[in-house]
């Protein structure tokens, strides 16, 4: 049997395309309510958002030698407190999460304010009657 060598890419474009990838995961971070985290079924997906991050920083210390440099931000907070925060980091290129995120939000608002507009209508024809009575 013959091997053949596998040609790699330079550690450079490895380094720069993982901070690519990086910065497009986290061009929105989450910081969410440890629960609601794991009502929502989201904490085996954070923990392996967490260890990407130690992966990165573990990469960073075995070749700081060779110049490789890689994003170690952390997208994902967990707290006990009451909170739910989607933050954009950079507005240049909106995150695809935002968009789609804000169309359902119109799309539930719409609904609601007709829903609330029909039962307002419904109000008014109501006290109309009583008054005209």
């Amino acid at each position: 049997m013959k091997q053949e060598a596998i040609q790699h890419s330079s550690l450079e474009k490895l380094s720069k395309e993982l901070n690519r990838v990086s910065a497009e995961k986290g061009a929105v971070k989450l910081t969410i309510n440890r629960k609601m985290a794991n009502d929502l079924g989201l904490l085996p997906l954070i923990k392996l958002l967490q260890e990407s991050t130690e992966t990165s920083k573990e990469l960073n210390d075995a070749f700081k030698d060779e110049g490789v440099s890689l994003n170690t931000d952390s997208i994902v907070t967990l707290t006990n407190s009451k909170t739910f925060k989607i933050e954009v980091k950079k507005w240049d290129k909106l995150p695809d999460l935002i968009v789609m995120f804000a169309q359902m939000w119109k799309q539930v608002m719409v609904h609601y304010n007709n829903e609330e507009n029909r039962y307002l209508m419904e109000l008014k024809d109501i006290m109309l009657e009583r008054l005209f009575k």
